[in-house]
């Protein structure tokens, strides 16, 4: 319990990092301008991912600052290491996918999911005025999804071994990307108006979970051997 810390977002455009064992607010991360919509840490917990309504997601490294202020009377402020800007509407969901070329990936209500060059990202600079210099980090924008947005990303192990990225919409549907040019790989029929909200990875390559308003579905996740148009990339 003495290392463990809790993050949360609020409608006043800040995540909250307290110490678990004492309830006391120790960091603000600060720099979004609305409200948040989705927190996670990262599989190492060195790192925590927000999206927000201000159209980015941004990427905290907290592991390296933590140690102070657990130790401070004062609430140590936090900059982002990493701001991924280029949505045309609210951001619902951030992850980071390492391997030969790391990225961040990105769901949003503009119904894309969009992939950023990890490295270039987090060169993003933090002047004294707030004012934030990126790098073009966007490598590809993965259009399929209608409706209301892209709820959430996530892995999912395939049967011959290697990683799929899939999406889940507010259009009913569960998508698959190959992740070595991020073409499109299966796509799942979409039930109707249910939100698919969460995804879950089950036993490789038998089937994705999809977490509904009401229900639970499993679905059979087979690649489709067809030809998929190429999503929009950025070189």
């Amino acid at each position: 319990w003495d290392d463990l810390i809790i993050a949360a977002g609020t409608i006043f455009n800040e995540i909250q990092v307290w110490g678990a064992n004492e309830g006391v607010v120790r960091a603000s991360c600060v720099g979004h301008e609305g409200s948040l919509m989705r927190v996670r840490f990262s599989d190492d917990d060195r790192a925590v991912y927000s999206a927000s309504d201000d159209r980015t997601a941004r990427v905290w490294e907290i592991s390296s600052s933590m140690a102070s202020a657990m130790s401070s009377d004062e609430c140590l402020k936090l900059s982002p290491s990493a701001v991924l800007a280029g949505h045309a509407a609210r951001v619902w969901d951030c992850v980071r996918i390492d391997g030969e070329r790391p990225v961040y990936v990105t769901a949003g209500e503009d119904c894309t999911v969009r992939v950023w060059d990890a490295k270039r990202a987090e060169g993003t600079k933090t002047l004294a005025d707030g004012v934030e210099i990126q790098q073009d980090c966007e490598l590809a924008s993965l259009r399929g999804h209608r409706g209301r947005g892209i709820w959430r990303v996530c892995t999912l192990k395939a049967p011959q071994g290697e990683t799929w990225l899939a999406s889940a919409g507010a259009d009913g549907s569960v998508k698959l990307w190959n992740m070595s040019d991020w073409t499109s790989a299966k796509d799942d029929k979409s039930r109707g108006m249910a939100l698919c909200e969460t995804i879950a990875n089950c036993p490789p390559g038998k089937v994705v979970e999809i977490v509904e308003t009401v229900e639970t579905a499993e679905i059979e996740m087979e690649v489709d051997a067809k030809e998929e148009e190429a999503p929009k990339k950025r070189k």
